[in-house]
């Protein structure tokens, strides 16, 4: 018998929940949450299970959605391109030794990558992720 170790969780931002994953540990996982989605909380669905199991649960509490459809229909078909052609212009700065561009070329390149997320954590919550409370 295989061994029931895998705790599926909701990640909670207020009342709505924007993410639904597994783990084996559960204290560990919050605190990694925590760093990138302050006030969030985890809150434990069910018992623990069987790690095959808990992949069954999630891939059908997300509804099979993936990074792709959201790269799809989401402003990253415009943000990735250019974010991978700003990092072209900064391999090419770096060895003109203009620190000043280097530096405003890396600040938004970060910029980018930023507005991404937080593009994909609304498009979790309006079309791309379910954001019931079930099992």
């Amino acid at each position: 018998m295989k061994e029931q170790n895998t705790y599926k969780y909701h990640l909670k931002l207020g009342s709505k929940t924007i993410d639904s994953s597994i783990t084996y540990d559960l204290t560990r996982r919050e605190a990694e949450h925590q760093k990138e989605f302050p006030g969030s909380q985890v809150v434990q669905v069910g018992r623990r299970t069987t790690w095959p199991k808990a992949l069954e649960w999630e891939r059908r509490v997300k509804g099979g959605r993936t990074m792709k459809q959201f790269l799809k229909e989401s402003p990253a078909v415009f943000i990735i391109p250019v974010v991978l052609a700003l990092l072209t212009l900064l391999v090419i700065t770096i060895p003109d030794k203009n620190w000043t561009r280097c530096l405003l070329l890396v600040a938004l390149i970060l910029w980018m990558l930023i507005c991404l997320k937080k593009d994909y954590i609304i498009w979790k919550l309006t079309k791309g992720g379910k954001t019931n409370n079930g099992n």
